[in-house]
């Protein structure tokens, strides 16, 4: 909970500034989509690779899941090749 809401508020104050300044015309038009350029092309990468980067690997990747799923789509492969050599094989 605590985690919580030392995330929240900065967050929402930032949506808060953000629709402020549009609606009391801080900026002008052309400067809006300039910052969304520079926000979705320059600080947005590296904020998303550095929180990947810090993450601890165990968060990332969920190794049941992902045997689970190499597990059935090695059985679906398998499944489909000899499917497909029983077709070929059957006169």
């Amino acid at each position: 909970m605590n985690a919580l809401i030392n995330v929240v508020p900065p967050v929402f104050g930032i949506i808060l500034t953000g629709y402020l300044a549009g609606r009391l015309e801080v900026l002008g038009p052309d400067s809006a989509a300039a910052l969304n350029r520079f926000v979705f092309y320059f600080a947005l990468p590296p904020a998303l690779f550095l929180a990947m980067v810090r993450a601890p690997i165990d968060k990332i990747f969920n190794w049941p899941f992902i045997y689970r799923r190499l597990c059935r789509r090695f059985d679906a492969d398998a499944s489909d090749c000899t499917g497909r050599w029983a077709l070929l094989v059957s006169p």
